[in-house]
């Protein structure tokens, strides 16, 4: 199969992502200032994530049917939660350390919650599947 470099080299990918992201980071310092370590990082992490869904796919789980992997995204909404706690976030770190840590403590065990409540089902095709290959 095409797909068996995957196989191969995810240690040397990650590798290779990691030293470009620091030199993609000090080359947009240079240009934009320290938002240059976020920008360099979301890229990084962007081709990290599609790397995961690829291997996930066509390796890991390649047996299975064509459902299962948008059975493992995110409802709406959880990704709107997502987002909420995200500005919840990014608007306490502008008020105060303290209040930053207890709504970051916060947020987490509600995205956790919801994590339960709604994603229950995406969660036992992940356990199911992690007991079929051991």
């Amino acid at each position: 199969s095409h797909f068996s470099v995957l196989t191969r080299v995810p240690l040397l990918f990650l590798q290779i992502t990691s030293v470009f992201n620091v030199a993609v980071s000090v080359l947009l310092q240079e240009y934009i200032g320290t938002l240059g370590l976020v920008v360099a990082n979301c890229f990084a992490m962007s081709i990290r994530i599609a790397y995961t869904l690829c291997y996930v796919r066509f390796v890991r789980f390649a047996g299975t049917s064509e459902a299962f992997l948008p059975a493992l995204v995110p409802r709406k909404r959880l990704l709107l939660l997502m987002c909420a706690t995200c500005a919840v976030t990014i608007v306490t770190s502008k008020i105060h350390n303290a209040i930053h840590v207890l709504s970051g403590a916060f947020t987490l065990l509600i995205t956790l919650t919801a994590l339960l409540k709604f994603e229950r089902s995406s969660l036992m095709t992940i356990h199911r599947s992690a007991k079929k290959e051991e």
